[in-house]
């Protein structure tokens, strides 16, 4: 074999790291930050800003409710 060709890697299965929830939203936040727009959705889903509406779920049926 010469110097230009390279030996092919050996297969090696996916591996599955347990993370605690803080870290699961660190690094949805970091994937967020560098452009992924899927990462931005599942953010939006899952931390909704609540600042600008007056309607929240409710806590036993997810549909929105009036907030005075």
């Amino acid at each position: 074999m010469s110097d230009s060709q390279t030996e092919p890697k050996t297969y090696s299965s996916p591996k599955r790291n347990k993370v605690t929830p803080e870290q699961a939203k660190l690094l949805l936040l970091g994937q967020a930050t560098q452009g992924d727009q899927g990462a931005k959705d599942l953010l939006d889903v899952l931390f909704p800003d609540r600042t600008n509406t007056k309607k929240f779920p409710h806590a036993a049926t997810g549909k929105g409710r009036e907030v005075s």
